[in-house]
């Protein structure tokens, strides 16, 4: 990716990159990377006093048919060579033209950190990411109490904000279904009698590190999902950039609840986190079992084919 910005910058293309020095196990590195991107031409940002930025955004813009035309890419996880090997990611490619203008706007928003900036489509940190997140819990709780269909599923790295947990407790409360898949922190405490009744948590530890972040809400029937690239915990929703979407397409709407369920049925892997600190393997649907990420591999494999 390094030497494909090259190339661009040195055959006339406005390149500009941000990229955090401070990173675990990388600093060294990124100052290396940053000086070979600076010799190119290519204008390099080294991020905004006082906010990481975590997210993992690509803006393209170029003019076809007199017109320009924006294409964008949003992930869950860097490009990595190492990590790639290793982690387990979602990203959207896309020229869906409202996400296209948000995503210029962000980079807008980075180059003028002074400014604010509306969005249409993608959900952004600190600034709108955590009161979106809370309308959407906020309504599958009032479906649910008209005794209508709610559902929440949910698949992040970490479960921490106070803010979040308390709202999934209301939520469970109202009667909402809420399944989640946590690989490391959670601080929420699922199953408890009449507090989290109605939440289940599992944590995936296998041989890929699971890194996704996907949330599906119910919406009455209308199912609303994004990736993005934050977790629900504080210092991703208001100290740090992080950059959610919302998934238009059919197909890949289907794709990802396809994975979801997949991965909830694991009884190989999972563990279940309804007692903390006990970390007890999931054991239920025995006489099939399921190791999922050996299960995806083969459902990547038949949509390839298809």
């Amino acid at each position: 990716m390094i030497n494909v910005l090259i190339n661009a910058a040195e055959n006339g293309k406005e390149v500009i990159v941000l990229e955090e020095l401070m990173a675990r196990f990388d600093e060294e590195q990124n100052v290396v990377n940053s000086d070979k991107l600076q010799k190119a031409g290519i204008k390099v940002l080294h991020g905004i006093p006082g906010l990481k930025v975590h997210s993992k955004l690509i803006y393209v813009e170029r003019k076809e048919k007199g017109q320009f035309k924006g294409y964008t890419y949003i992930g869950t996880g860097n490009f990595n060579e190492s990590t790639a090997q290793i982690y387990s990611d979602f990203g959207l490619l896309t020229a869906h033209p409202h996400i296209a203008a948000d995503a210029k706007a962000v980079f807008e928003f980075l180059l003028n950190p002074h400014k604010r900036f509306t969005y249409k489509q993608l959900l952004v940190s600190p600034y709108f990411m955590r009161e979106q997140f809370e309308k959407l819990i906020d309504k599958e709780i009032r479906n649910s109490k008209k005794g209508k269909k709610a559902y929440i599923y949910a698949k992040f790295n970490g479960l921490t904000d106070i803010r979040m947990i308390n709202l999934l407790y209301k939520a469970s409360q109202a009667g909402v279904e809420i399944r989640l898949i946590i690989r490391g922190t959670c601080c929420l405490q699922p199953q408890v009698k009449e507090q989290s009744d109605h939440i289940r948590a599992t944590s995936i530890v296998d041989k890929y590190l699971e890194h996704t972040r996907l949330f599906i809400f119910h919406s009455d029937g209308e199912e609303q999902t994004y990736i993005s690239s934050a977790d629900w915990m504080t210092q991703n929703l208001d100290t740090r950039i992080e950059i959610g979407v919302p998934i238009i397409d059919t197909k890949i709407k289907q794709t990802i609840r396809d994975v979801f369920d997949i991965q909830w049925a694991d009884n190989v892997k999972a563990r279940d986190l309804k007692i903390l600190g006990k970390n007890n393997y999931v054991r239920r649907n025995a006489k099939n079992p399921c190791r999922s990420q050996v299960a995806l591999y083969n459902y990547y494999l038949q949509k390839q084919n298809e």
